[in-house]
């Protein structure tokens, strides 16, 4: 039943992440393409700087990436038993509907803090 919630849990928080992200990105390019169609209308010189956009995700995509990798390569090297045997054990207790939305959604949800 637990694994079956955190599954729920992942899929639930997923999700939402996707359509979250998803939906903040047309809103930011229907916002800059809106902007740019406007300012070309009233013949202004205020369109956006399309080259540091690019340069500013490009940047934001490397830091996440490469601070996203290291930490895996680290783990990665670790003897798995070893690595487990450092990790203090958890204390779960029972999950029911309520305390399933109250805490904080994730796979952690049933977890006392």
């Amino acid at each position: 039943m637990l694994c079956l919630q955190n599954l729920f849990n992942l899929c639930f928080v997923s999700l939402f992440k996707f359509s979250v992200i998803a939906l903040v990105t047309a809103v930011i390019v229907l916002g800059v393409i809106s902007g740019n169609a406007f300012a070309t209308q009233v013949e202004s010189s205020l369109i956006s700087p399309w080259d540091w956009a690019i340069i500013g995700l490009a940047l934001c995509l490397a830091i996440g990436i490469g601070f996203g990798l290291y930490p895996a390569y680290k783990a990665s090297k670790l003897n798995p038993v070893e690595a487990l045997r450092r990790v203090k054990p958890v204390r779960r207790k029972k999950c029911s509907v309520s305390n399933f939305f109250v805490l904080k959604i994730s796979r952690f949800s049933c977890i006392n803090y």
